[in-house]
């Protein structure tokens, strides 16, 4: 699965190491949800990041309902409330 590719690349590159979240979009048609979702474990858990709060089957990227998360801002996870806070503003 292409997906376990780019994770342990991410693992490789040292990203996993300092990211503090993941958010993951709600897949198409909700199709491969719980594999997806037990992918994501497998590789945190490989890379020592069981710890890392994931959020699945969020309401942005390629599928409906569509939102936007905007690259390059901070945003605050509360993986507890299920939360997602843009922290600063996406537009100049």
């Amino acid at each position: 699965m292409k997906l376990s590719y780019y994770l342990r690349g991410l693992g490789a590159q040292g990203i996993l190491e300092t990211a503090q979240g993941i958010i993951v979009g709600k897949p198409c048609r909700n199709r491969y949800y719980e594999e997806y979702k037990a992918v994501y474990s497998k590789i945190l858990k490989e890379y020592g990041r069981e710890d890392m709060p994931v959020l699945y089957n969020v309401n942005f990227g390629h599928c409906p309902p569509i939102g936007i998360i905007p690259y390059g801002i901070m945003c605050e996870i509360d993986a507890t409330a299920r939360t997602i806070k843009l922290c600063e503003s996406c537009v100049l």
